[in-house]
């Protein structure tokens, strides 16, 4: 009895993987059938997003840079930042001259948001180093790249990446590479409908975008989704222009101020500063530079 039990049961499960295994096959065909481009070009008509920024999106791809765009994103996590660099004695006296500089805009916004200009100075100067060094990625090529973090073929690339840097961890950071991949892919897709944004209400601005390796761009360095929310123009007609320092101020201004920034609260601005970067010690680094600026060689 036990035993024709036994084979009633294993012949159910024989014809329940007769009837799943076709669409698990069909499934795996299909996904492995198109292209790495042919998949993100797939997933980014299915979202909806506009013709004319999938045009833009072709055009500004690059595939020789693909794999090492996916690399940097998905392979960060390998490497502790530093940010300790980012202070100097040099960075306190740029900080003082772009504070000289723009005293009136800061002291403007300063006056509304309650955020420091030295706050905002530090900040400028380690992310761009106020303006002079923001990126050289096309945007548009980041993305693009990142959505197809999560085709089998780009992830074989990225994991052989991982045992190139990292061969004696392969095994312990395999899956967590391949679920960086996928979350890097869904997140690039997120971004491309904020871009598709900016693209629908300036057409040109998108093609002529350049920025960092994960896609922020401007001077203070935001993603789209970013600057859809909490950039700010200096002038009240049009959109923000993150390349132009007035309007970077008071977008910075309005961000860490939409994020919880409170003077003479320290917990709430350091929170407002890690949603800005979410490295503790970017968080240490900004505040550092700016007590040294307001304080000079006593602040230190």
């Amino acid at each position: 009895m036990g035993l024709r039990r036994i084979l009633q049961s294993l012949r159910w499960q024989w014809i329940i993987l007769l009837l799943i295994a076709p669409i698990a096959v069909e499934s795996s065909v299909e996904t492995n059938a198109l292209t790495p481009k042919e998949h993100a070009l797939k997933k980014i008509k299915e979202a909806g997003i506009s013709d004319s920024l999938v045009a833009a999106l072709e055009q500004a791809y690059l595939p020789e840079q693909r794999d090492r765009i996916v690399e940097l994103n998905v392979l960060g996590f390998l490497s502790k930042g530093d940010y300790s660099g980012h202070y100097s004695k040099r960075a306190v006296q740029k900080c003082r001259e772009f504070i000289a500089r723009y005293q009136r805009k800061l002291k403007q916004v300063e006056a509304r948001s309650g955020v420091p200009k030295e706050v905002i100075a530090a900040l400028l100067w380690v992310e761009t180093k106020h303006g002079t060094q923001t990126g050289r990625y096309p945007v548009a090529n980041v993305y693009f790249s990142l959505l197809q973090a999560d085709h089998p073929e780009v992830m074989k690339a990225t994991l052989s990446a991982l045992r190139n840097r990292a061969p004696a961890s392969v095994t312990e950071h395999r899956q967590k590479v391949i679920d960086r991949s996928i979350a890097k892919s869904n997140w690039a897709l997120t971004e491309l409908k904020s871009l598709s944004e900016i693209h629908r209400k300036n057409p040109r601005s998108v093609s002529m975008l350049f920025g960092s390796y994960a896609g922020a761009f401007g001077i203070p360095q935001f993603i789209p989704s970013s600057y859809l929310q909490w950039a700010r123009p200096n002038q009240s007609k049009g959109g923000a222009d993150l390349f132009k320092m007035e309007d970077a101020i008071q977008s910075v201004a309005f961000y860490l101020k939409s994020n919880g920034w409170k003077p003479v609260d320290v917990p709430s601005q350091t929170d407002a500063l890690f949603h800005y970067n979410r490295a503790q010690g970017y968080v240490e680094v900004i505040l550092k530079i700016a007590q040294c600026t307001r304080h000079g060689q006593r602040g230190c």
